[in-house]
Parts: C-alpha cells; sequence; structure tokens
C-alpha cells in the first residue's frame, strides 16, 4: 500500500476552510438548498479544490481520489484505490459518534433542522 499517499490524503480529506455549521455558508458562498449541495454531499470537493489551492505539489492521482471519494456512499462514486477505501473507513468509523445522539444527524450531513 502507498502509505505516502493514504496519509497525505487522510490528512487533506476534510481541508475546507470555513466551519460548515454556520448558516450553510461554507467557502463564503451561500449552497442553495439541493440535497446534493449540502456539506454531507458537496464538501469532498471542496477540500479537493483547497488542497489544488495549497498543496497542488503534493497531489497524485490516490490523493485526489481518497479526497473526492472518501464521502462514498453519500456521494455515489466508491473509491478506485485500496489507499482511498482505507481512509473512507477509517472516517465512517470515526463518524459513528454521532449516533450517539441520533437528533444530531440531520446537522452533521449539513442538513438545516428548525429549533
Amino acid at each position: 500500500m502507498d502509505y505516502n499517499s493514504a496519509a497525505i490524503g487522510g490528512l487533506l480529506h476534510d481541508f475546507y476552510s470555513e466551519p460548515w455549521l454556520i448558516d450553510g455558508k461554507i467557502n463564503n458562498k451561500k449552497r442553495d438548498n439541493k440535497l446534493s449541495s449540502k456539506h454531507g454531499f458537496a464538501h469532498a470537493k471542496d477540500a479537493l479544490n483547497n488542497s489544488k489551492i495549497h498543496f497542488e505539489y503534493l497531489l497524485n492521482k490516490k490523493i485526489e481520489n481518497i479526497i473526492v471519494r472518501h464521502m462514498f456512499p453519500l456521494n455515489i462514486t466508491p473509491p478506485r484505490y485500496l489507499e482511498a477505501w482505507v481512509v473512507t473507513i477509517a472516517d465512517k468509523y470515526i463518524s459513528l459518534s454521532i449516533f450517539k445522539n441520533p437528533k444530531e444527524l440531520p446537522k452533521y450531513i449539513g442538513i438545516r433542522t428548525k429549533k
């Protein structure tokens, strides 16, 4: 396994620049109300774009795949490389902690709920 690509992809997979729970704004852009534009579905592309801006010299096809596919199955295209699967599974394992409080789930996938 390419542990360098796995480590870099693991570090950059959530590299977005704004707090994602603030009124639906990500990277100073207002998202529309489509489900596909919510944080859980869209932040992988934001992370890849930010990574290309700040760390283009570190990227390769595996790292880009790790970043953009780590939200599978929310993003329906599965990871292509073993390294991407490892980061995706580790990300899902860590994310299981949100199920300790199921009422918080909509917030964590980027769906704003009424108070």
